[in-house]
């Protein structure tokens, strides 16, 4: 099982918020932002849950924003753009379509990972990796 279907399934287990599957027509307005198709990653991931309700996080205080509120919110740094914040947009999680994946970096940090698979693998092990801290 790849790590989004994993992650999606660890979220259920929380008991976090997440929206219903993103519709086709919301994964073509993304890909018209993108200004390409929509990676075969962040696609499987959209039509597994399409985000968290607005303000909902993780354990973490890590938010995946909707399809909606990543057209609404239009925050590209260079070519990439934002899909996730940490602490009310402390800080961003971007993708930036490569071939058929998204490659993923965290603002402020050097990382970058080469798929949105292997960041959500990275974020199951070691969430706090990313600077962030669980809720509690």
């Amino acid at each position: 099982m790849d790590a989004i279907t994993r992650v999606i399934q660890v979220w259920r287990n929380w008991g976090v918020a997440l929206n219903p599957p993103a519709s086709a027509a919301s994964l073509s307005k993304l890909a018209r932002v993108l200004d390409e198709t929509v990676p075969e990653d962040l696609q499987r991931f959209y039509e597994l849950a399409d985000g968290m309700p607005e303000f909902s996080t993780d354990g973490w205080h890590l938010s995946f924003w909707s399809i909606d509120r990543v057209l609404t919110e239009h925050d590209f740094h260079g070519d990439s753009l934002a899909f996730a914040d940490f602490l009310i947009y402390s800080h961003c999680m971007r993708i930036r379509p490569i071939g058929g994946s998204s490659r993923v970096t965290v603002d402020g940090g050097a990382e970058a990972f080469a798929s949105l698979d292997e960041f959500f693998d990275r974020y199951l092990v070691d969430p706090g990796h990313f600077g962030m801290r669980e809720a509690g």
